[in-house]
């Protein structure tokens, strides 16, 4: 085995481990939500417009661009999308 392989394959399966973690938990949720409610409703929010990037000037570099950044990692790492989908 090549030097490159042996590197690279542990953090492959560490990488594959969380997502497979990640996933399970979603699925576990969401059977949750399903066996406490006979009907689930989810409000239809998009995302993708929701994380876009506080813009601004060189004069005025924008309003908490850091705070924004924040609530951008969290709303992508709360994976909406998947969980409705399962």
């Amino acid at each position: 085995m090549r030097r490159l392989e042996k590197t690279s394959a542990p953090p492959a399966k560490t990488t594959l481990r969380i997502a497979t973690a990640w996933h399970n938990w979603q699925h576990r949720t969401s059977r949750a939500l399903a066996n406490a409610a006979g009907t689930s409703v989810a409000e239809d929010l998009q995302a993708a417009r929701m994380t876009g990037r506080e813009k601004g000037t060189a004069v005025e570099p924008g309003w908490d661009v850091s705070v924004k950044a924040g609530w951008n990692r969290e709303i992508l790492a709360t994976a909406w999308e998947n969980l409705r989908r399962i």
